[in-house]
């Protein structure tokens, strides 16, 4: 049984294919359409390629699972969802075959299942944190073989993910560039005050404004907020200029540990909560290597497990195995095996190389391994 799963957006759209419960091939849309993170693509580059790489068409499939609630995003975002224009969207053209029925995952689930169903863990805590979600922007739960419960989770009011990219633009930087600000805080001094404070089992914005109706609208809210403590308190009193990043460093310093100190409180939360002595950490944030770092030096938990793709290039997959856990009747035969590697996209032929290369204009010539080691060799 095949079970195709998608990320459609807005960013890092994506595609993977399980195989009667296993991983076979995975792909972003960016590596095929060479435009970075792919925004507003649909991944239907990515869908065709998993589709060449098994040697199956869109009939094969028994389901396609969205790593998104889009109809529940949809009514949050006050539009319409319109089922027929979505799945135009979504999938090549089939040649007039049957489509796979569409299965629509909770992104916070999706993120949960990417990382607790390739940890080869047992049971686990799970800690989901990411921009947002639908409605939600951090989650704890915990999981077993079979089953993920959410214990508590944050709205996007409260969104880890916001905070941090907004920084990151403060800084000089931009939106999506939350790496170079992890990168920068290395140079500089944890010494200023943001207004991120970890609490007993919780955290918050103190001074922030009650949140808006509309999730759509937390982030600019928080935006606006963040900028007006930053000018207000935050040295060099002024936002960034990407051609001056160091002047930043004390603040980049003090954001980085502001995160990593409530990381660690919601971290000592979930395992007082799960009893779970291991740990699967997805979404946007768990990307911050430096933060995870500490996380695993603080002897919280005994093992702590990051899949290679936490962020939304993996909600696919783990929709998809969540898809075939239910359609398979597995959810209850043990742990997936720990994904250990990341290659799983489809591979380049000699084909491929040389059809590359006659169109930059540069002959080439196809050697055997004894050619190249006698070539090698004079």
């Amino acid at each position: 049984m095949y079970i195709l799963g998608v990320n459609t957006g807005p960013h890092d759209s994506s595609a993977c294919l399980l195989k009667d419960g296993e991983l076979i091939v995975m792909v972003e849309q960016e590596r095929l359409s060479r435009r970075k993170r792919a925004f507003g693509e649909a991944p239907r580059a990515a869908v065709a390629a998993c589709l060449r790489a098994a040697d199956i068409s869109l009939g094969d499939v028994a389901e396609t699972a969205v790593g998104w609630d889009v109809p529940l995003l949809s009514e949050v975002e006050g539009a319409p969802f319109d089922a027929a224009r979505f799945h135009e969207w979504l999938l090549p053209d089939g040649g007039g075959e049957r489509r796979p029925p569409t299965r629509f995952v909770p992104h916070h689930m999706a993120h949960a299942a990417s990382a607790l169903w390739t940890s080869g863990f047992e049971d686990a805590a799970i800690l989901v944190l990411d921009g947002r979600g639908e409605c939600r922007s951090t989650t704890l739960a915990r999981g077993s073989a079979g089953k993920i419960e959410v214990i508590r989770d944050w709205d996007t009011s409260l969104s880890l993910g916001n905070f941090y990219s907004i920084a990151a633009q403060w800084a000089g930087f931009t939106m999506w560039d939350a790496g170079k600000l992890m990168g920068l805080a290395s140079y500089g001094r944890p010494d200023q005050a943001v207004p991120l404070i970890a609490a007993e089992d919780d955290y918050t914005f103190p001074g922030a404004p009650a949140p808006r109706r509309r999730p759509a609208q937390h982030y600019l809210q928080l935006h606006d907020f963040l900028y007006e403590y930053f000018g207000r308190n935050n040295y060099p009193y002024a936002q960034g200029d990407r051609n001056e990043p160091m002047a930043h460093a004390s603040f980049a310093a003090s954001v980085q540990a502001a995160l990593e100190d409530v990381l660690l409180e919601l971290a000592r939360f979930a395992r007082r909560r799960t009893g779970a002595d291991r740990l699967v950490l997805a979404g946007g944030v768990a990307l911050n290597c430096a933060a995870n770092g500490r996380l695993a030096r603080s002897g919280i938990f005994s093992d702590i497990y990051v899949p290679p793709v936490p962020h939304d290039a993996g909600v696919g997959l783990g929709a998809a195995l969540l898809a075939d856990r239910e359609l398979s009747g597995r959810g209850d035969g043990g742990p997936a095996h720990r994904m250990r590697h990341a290659y799983w996209g489809p591979g380049i032929t000699a084909e491929d190389i040389a059809s590359a290369l006659h169109g930059a204009g540069l002959a080439t010539m196809h050697l055997s391994t004894e050619d190249v080691i006698g070539r090698t060799a004079a």
